[in-house]
């Protein structure tokens, strides 16, 4: 006989469950009965925490993107790093996270997620923008960064970031992931009012 959980837990293990076999089977190929079925519940209480495959999909998404947002709070708030290095460390992270969710990213493009999608969006730059304009405005006051708009620049370091998790595919060939730590490496001291060289991406 399966145990009662509480509905908050029940909903962690679902979100849990979907996620594993969205990775291992491919979203396209799990079933809401593959999901329920794997965590021993009936689909009523599936339903009663989601409307839908994509909506789940939808909060296995937001929970990863708060995970990033606390591992670039704790990237930020290191005291062993430089502004520099804690903008590389910040791009590595967000990029280690695409890299490991890229086949869920990847649904997010199809027609019947463009809400998702939207959502994803919209929560990845409530989360990076503020700390990003942290981490800019930090390296202006350290002497580290010669910009006169910290917050737009963090907002163009951040866009390519963006723009990796449209085409997360770019991320799995490693010659173009070298091109692209590359071409970072070279760009983002321009931004930021540096020598080039001064960057280093973790990717």
């Amino acid at each position: 006989m399966r145990i009662s959980k509480d509905p908050e837990a029940r909903k962690d293990e679902l979100i849990e469950i979907a996620e594993r076999l969205f990775l291992e089977k491919g979203y396209d190929n799990t079933a809401v009965t593959d999901i329920v079925k794997a965590v021993g519940v009936a689909q009523g209480t599936f339903y009663y925490h989601f409307k839908s495959k994509e909506d789940i999909l939808g909060a296995i998404i937001i929970k990863s993107l708060e995970a990033v947002g606390r591992a670039i709070s704790d990237i930020t708030g290191r005291t062993d790093l430089t502004p520099p290095e804690k903008i590389g460390a910040v791009i590595g992270a967000a990029f280690d996270t695409i890299t490991e969710k890229q086949g869920l990213i990847e649904s997010l493009h199809r027609p019947g997620n463009a809400l998702v999608h939207d959502t994803m969006k919209r929560i990845t730059i409530d989360i990076m923008v503020p700390f990003m304009a942290r981490l800019v405005e930090e390296g202006k006051r350290s002497g580290a960064f010669d910009v006169p708009h910290p917050r737009e620049a963090g907002e163009l370091v951040l866009a390519t970031v963006a723009y990796s998790f449209d085409h997360p595919t770019l991320l799995s060939d490693p010659a173009h992931r070298g091109r692209m730590k590359a071409a970072l490496e070279h760009a983002l001291p321009r931004i930021l009012g540096m020598r080039e060289g001064t960057i280093e991406v973790g990717l």
